[in-house]
């Protein structure tokens, strides 16, 4: 952006381009001096140079500008001058939010990520604060709007910009990691080594039934906000991921008739306890209970074992745990990545690897199985790569909560774990990620560990000497990790 750009374009470019930590913004004030218009525009009614920044960091005049700026008080007093403003503000969000998507979406940002193609969102946060008035909210909704028009025109994938979308709105700014999910779609579109690969007979089929459409309502949003997901086969692991989660789920549903549960239907108009609060986990809700009750109305669906849908709730407490098994496991996927860095006698997981490489939410498949499973994090040695038997190893992490726990069952559960694990990410596996160095390949995994949150787990040396031996007599290895 050009130097003679208002200011605020300017501190917005921010948001696409690598700035340095130099603009230090004005204190945000929550005790602004008494409004004047004179503070903003000059005897021309036109707006100062750089007092566009200055009132977006004084909540009350932005709100009070805006409130008269409104059609409705088109009659009163200072109306056409807090239109002049506001309009003003509106007007660099919203090329804000075309100018970033289409850097993220720029040719050479497609080729590669570099720095300047992350959008750093958490900037809004910063300059705006958490969402708090209309008129703060008009702005957050102008940014979001344009990004979602320019992604659109630009091709990116309606599933990514919604879920961009979505979280600019709602929760406020994650870091960048939107801003990377978005450049590794972008990414993705123009190199298919970056897709997920599932054989299109089995997708199509899968689609066509319907499979898990309920259940997997939200995918993109946590696949986003997990941290270092955002991939198109990352999402397709949250997707299969949910779905499983959600079958298993135990908590409160609705009645299974189906006459009965139309009465029950939730609606975004009227949320439910809680739901304003969070109005993306009410929209996921509300979509979750349509799409299945769609599924309970289709004959084949009840014959299929599809379940009532949680009630909001039992949804609120499945999400969250949910969520925070995701955070858990990108926790892991990140110490793997640390331990490939370390000397062999340093390592606690890829122990005996020459050169190891780690790659998380790797598809893999079971001969005779038509679907993909998903390891949490996939090691190869990539020393054995040319040899008939490369070593791979595969990695499940489990957030179980065995503080209330007797031994007995802490064992039972590391047990059923240890045996999931194994049929899951165990045994003879066909790779399905593209890109990856054992793309297509058979490949026996070698050895197959169990990692479990230690925070959640006693700290006893013979409690968790029983479950090291439980594990271990499934011939699975299994670690404690301290995730702060």
């Amino acid at each position: 952006m050009h130097t003679h750009a208002p200011l605020l374009a300017m501190a917005l470019a921010c948001l696409a381009i690598a700035c340095s930590e130099n603009a230090a913004l004005p204190p945000r004030e929550a005790h602004a001096p008494p409004f004047e218009f004179k503070l903003y525009l000059d005897q021309g009614g036109q707006v100062i140079p750089g007092t566009d920044v200055l009132i977006v960091r004084r909540p009350e005049h932005l709100e009070h500008v805006y409130e008269l700026s409104l059609k409705e008080n088109k009659e009163k007093p200072g109306h056409a001058q807090a239109w002049t403003i506001f309009s003003n503000l509106e007007g660099q969000f919203r090329g804000a939010g075309s100018y970033v998507a289409q850097q993220v979406y720029s040719l050479r940002c497609t080729a590669v990520e570099l720095p300047d193609c992350v959008p750093k969102w958490s900037f809004i946060e910063e300059l705006l604060g958490p969402v708090e008035g209309p008129g703060s909210r008009r702005l957050r909704q102008a940014l979001a709007d344009s990004f979602k028009e320019t992604a659109r025109r630009e091709g990116m994938k309606s599933t990514l910009v919604m879920a961009v979308v979505n979280v600019l709105l709602t929760e406020g700014m994650m870091t960048s990691t939107l801003g990377k999910a978005a450049t590794a779609e972008s990414s993705a579109a123009a190199a298919e080594h970056r897709a997920v690969v599932e054989a299109p007979a089995v997708q199509a089929q899968r689609w066509a039934a319907g499979e898990g459409r309920a259940a997997a309502v939200g995918a993109e949003q946590l696949a986003v906000q997990s941290g270092s997901l955002g991939l198109a086969v990352e999402v397709s692991a949250m997707e299969a991921r949910l779905v499983e989660a959600e079958a298993q789920e135990i908590g409160a549903r609705q009645t299974g008739g189906v006459e009965k549960l139309a009465g029950q239907r939730p609606s975004l108009e009227n949320p439910l306890p809680g739901g304003e609060a969070d109005e993306a986990l009410w929209r996921d809700y509300v979509s979750y209970w349509d799409q299945r009750y769609a599924e309970l109305n289709n004959p084949a669906g009840p014959a299929e074992g599809v379940k009532p849908p949680l009630t909001w709730p039992g949804y609120q407490a499945f999400r969250t745990r949910f969520k925070k098994a995701m955070e858990f496991q990108v926790k892991v996927s990140a110490l793997l990545r640390g331990e490939v860095k370390l000397p062999q006698g340093e390592r606690k997981v890829l122990r005996g690897m020459k050169q190891p490489r780690t790659d998380a939410n790797v598809g893999l498949n079971h001969e005779g199985s038509t679907s993909v499973t998903y390891a949490d994090d996939l090691a190869v040695d990539e020393a054995t790569l040319k040899s008939s038997e490369p070593r791979v190893e595969s990695v499940s992490t489990k957030q179980r909560d065995f503080m209330k726990m007797s031994e007995d069952d802490a064992r039972r559960q590391v047990t059923t774990d240890a045996e999931e694990a194994l049929a899951k990410y165990g045994g003879e596996v066909e790779v399905r990620r593209r890109g990856h160095p054992l793309f297509e390949r058979r490949v026996t995994v070698s050895r197959v560990h169990l990692v479990y949150d230690e925070a959640l787990v006693p700290k006893g040396s013979a409690f968790r000497e029983r479950m090291l031996n439980a594990a271990k007599r499934k011939g699975v290895e299994l670690h404690f990790h301290h995730a702060p």
